[in-house]
């Protein structure tokens, strides 16, 4: 997917810099003046003094700044920026980093949030992976250009307050780990400890391809006029959810990913396994499927790769409305400029 052009920031709008070369070329001035009605030279201004006025300027420049906008002295709106940008500063120095002097804030924030959405270097290549991620930056992208930024973060603060959200938190947390134990080639034979460890990769897998496709589906289902509620699609089954994706050219990529009835077959049982024919059957309640080892191997394979696209889907999406913030943020700056 092509990454949209970003605009720069605006320039930095009366630093501390400025503030102090105004205040240094005016103090020796005002000094002059008061000191000759006396006869007095003016006294040179030591380096100790300098260093408390920039303490002062910085300290100060926030207030000098909402001053400066209320009395019509500074651009309303560029100081305005500049507060916004350096509240950021600040709130990323108590979080433990600090943004360096020549970056803007809200740039710092935006690379950090491209940091976090990177694809996956070892699997980006590979097409199981990359279309699925491909599929979910395109769905991302089209949420945040149809909805109002209030409406996306509103339904998005409702899933985050749900139990649905803390298992997403937790299985992402738990995903290296598991996927560790996974096969990464094919079994020779289909034995029952091959067949077992692909049950258990593709239960593993469809869990969370499940909980994934609730949240996905529960956003598509999001309109301006008429805010879906999370607690109604936490009551779905994959069934009623894979109907949905099916009805969403949004989200209907899906279908491709799972079989509906193989993982219901493996949530309440084993396959049942021919050796003769190398061959697993799946039962689901009388709907049968039948695949060879290799179909077994390459099917659990895709779901687990088409997951591990998944699992990147937030930030995806954090990395959209990151940047349309900054975006809108830079645009209303410069306008001024």
């Amino acid at each position: 997917m092509v990454e949209p052009k970003v605009p720069g920031p605006p320039p930095r709008y009366a630093s501390t810099e400025e503030l102090e070369k105004i205040s240094m070329g005016a103090i020796p001035a005002l000094a002059t003046q008061f000191l000759s009605l006396f006869g007095k030279r003016t006294p040179r201004i030591t380096r100790k003094q300098k260093a408390r006025l920039r303490l002062h300027l910085s300290a100060s420049r926030p207030y000098l700044l909402g001053l400066g906008a209320l009395e019509g002295q500074l651009d309303a709106k560029q100081s305005q920026y500049a507060l916004r940008e350096g509240l950021l500063r600040e709130q990323f120095k108590v979080g433990g980093k600090t943004v360096p002097k020549s970056t803007d804030a809200f740039a710092f924030l935006l690379g950090q949030a491209e940091r976090f959405a990177r694809p996956n270097r070892y699997l980006q290549n590979i097409p199981a992976y990359s279309a699925v991620r491909g599929d979910l930056e395109k769905f991302a992208a089209r949420l945040v250009q149809a909805l109002p930024r209030p409406t996306l973060e509103q339904a998005l603060n409702e899933w985050h307050r749900s139990a649905g959200a803390k298992r997403f938190v937790h299985f992402i947390g738990q995903w290296p780990t598991l996927s560790r134990k996974f096969l990464g080639r094919p079994p020779n034979r289909l034995t029952t400890k091959a067949a077992s460890e692909l049950a258990n990769e593709y239960k593993v897998s469809g869990a969370f391809f499940e909980q994934c496709l609730r949240l996905l589906a529960y956003l598509a289902s999001v309109t301006p006029s008429e805010p879906s509620s999370w607690p109604a699609f936490e009551k779905k089954n994959l069934s009623e959810l894979m109907e949905l994706a099916k009805l969403n050219d949004q989200i209907n990529f899906v279908g491709r990913l799972i079989d509906r009835h193989v993982r219901n077959a493996l949530a309440h049982g084993v396959p049942q396994l021919v050796p003769d024919s190398q061959q697993a059957l799946f039962d689901d309640r009388g709907k049968g499927v039948t695949w060879t080892l290799q179909e077994f191997f390459e099917n659990t394979r895709r779901l687990t790769l088409a997951v591990c696209a998944m699992t990147e889907f937030y930030p995806i999406l954090h990395l959209q409305l990151t940047r349309c913030r900054v975006m809108s943020l830079w645009a209303a700056a410069q306008t001024s400029c």
